[in-house]
Parts: C-alpha cells; structure tokens; sequence
C-alpha cells in the first residue's frame, strides 16, 4: 500500500496503525518514511504511576527506536509474559 501511495507523491509517508513494538517500526521504516504511535504509548502512560510517567514513556519510545529495553512495561512483564503488545490489543504491521 506504501509503494502505491508513494508512486503518486514525493512528499514523506507515515504508517500509524498497529505500531507496538520496534518490530512493528523496524517493519514500517522499511517502506515508509516514519511510523506513528498512538495507543500503545498512551496505554503505557495510564499505566505508570504518576512519578515515572515521563520516564516510563521515554523508555517505551526509546525501545522503539532500538536504543533501549522496555518489556518492563508491558502488562504482565513481572510474570515473565514477552511484552510483545498483547494485553493492550495492537495489532501487528
């Protein structure tokens, strides 16, 4: 779908849906020009305590991006779950 949308601008494309995990970004940053997160880091700020929300979301950002380590963020990581997204219903690319 990227390559047709391409095909009729030169103006840079992002891709936003489904974007959890930096798979999901490294998948995406094949095609297009950005990728789009929406509810996967604002289900990370709900659940972080008030006093490690901007670090909490800063780790979760930088992990997509392939500079950090935030499986300690995902729901059920402290028992031993993946943190692959899918407690908070991300799909994947």
């Amino acid at each position: 779908l990227v390559g047709r949308v391409r095909a009729h601008t030169d103006l840079p494309l992002a891709v936003g849906f489904g974007i959890s995990a930096p798979e999901h970004v490294a998948a995406v940053g094949r095609s297009a020009d950005a990728a789009v997160v929406g509810s996967a880091l604002v289900r990370v700020m709900l659940e972080s305590p008030r006093d490690q929300l901007v670090a909490r979301a800063s780790a979760f950002v930088a992990s997509l991006a392939g500079r950090g380590d935030a499986s300690s963020l995902y729901i059920g990581a402290e028992d031993g779950e993946s943190g692959d997204g899918a407690a908070g219903g991300e799909g994947g690319v």
